[in-house]
């Protein structure tokens, strides 16, 4: 009887878990109007130059993993504070979201994106 029970919470368990992947998979992941598209940085190269192209202007390099709450508030209040910004000081921000701890599995969805706007 109780390994029939165990039997049952395992499946339910592994349905639940399948269906979060797939929703966290399928989530929207797009920028948001305004915003460069997502890139995938396969080297340091381009960022690199972007970054030194960008003299002249205040610049904030920062990476965040897309499910880490403390990366997530981060971000968020980065973006506040960018937005605060004075026009008269421009400011370049570079983010960088990318895999740090397991759960990073994807991209990060395009409320994430939204946190930080151009």
């Amino acid at each position: 009887m109780w390994i029939r029970r165990l039997a049952i919470g395992i499946a339910a368990l592994a349905v639940l878990v399948a269906v979060g992947l797939v929703s966290y998979r399928a989530w929207p992941r797009r920028a948001p109007p305004g915003q460069r598209a997502l890139e995938t940085l396969s080297a340091l190269d381009r960022i690199r130059t972007a970054f030194n192209e960008a003299r002249g202007e205040y610049r904030v390099v920062a990476l965040f993993s897309p499910t880490c709450a403390v990366c997530v508030d981060g971000a968020a209040g980065l973006g506040q504070l960018l937005q605060g910004t004075a026009p008269s000081s421009p400011v370049r921000a570079f983010i960088v979201w990318m895999p740090v701890i397991g759960t990073d599995i994807a991209a990060p969805t395009s409320a994430k994106l939204a946190l930080i706007s151009d």
